[in-house]
């Protein structure tokens, strides 16, 4: 009797890709921030959001309100570090407000992730 081997990847292959950040399951090398962009945002509160189907890498945190949760969220989106690679040839960083029902308000747009994590940090959510 013959076997015929559908290469399918082994069980500990499966395990070490999910041990790794959604970022780097989800995209490419050139797509990923580097690890001290990567460790600013997370010292900010964010965590990986990345999801295949959108465009770049991502990162959100819970906006509160007293201290609680309120709703809505603000996202960094990093794209690639070379403006070639980009998908729309746009600025490297853009942060945004999403309310309840995914309303998107704009906090900052460009290539410092210096002043995108200020915008985030800056955000007042009395307003």
């Amino acid at each position: 009797m013959t076997t015929i081997s559908m290469n399918r990847p082994d069980a500990e292959a499966i395990e070490r890709e999910a041990q790794l950040p959604l970022r780097q399951r989800e995209f490419e090398d050139y797509m990923q921030p580097h690890y001290n962009e990567v460790a600013a945002i997370e010292a900010a509160g964010f965590e990986d959001d990345s999801w295949h189907n959108d465009v770049c890498v991502s990162f959100v945190r819970p906006i509160l309100f007293h201290d609680r949760p309120d709703g809505r969220y603000i996202k960094i989106w990093s794209d690639a570090r070379d403006p070639g690679e980009r998908e729309m040839q746009g600025a490297r960083f853009l942060v945004c407000v999403y309310d309840e029902c995914d309303q998107v308000a704009e906090l900052y747009n460009g290539d410092s992730l210096a002043d995108a994590l200020g915008a985030a940090d800056s955000f007042d959510p009395t307003e």
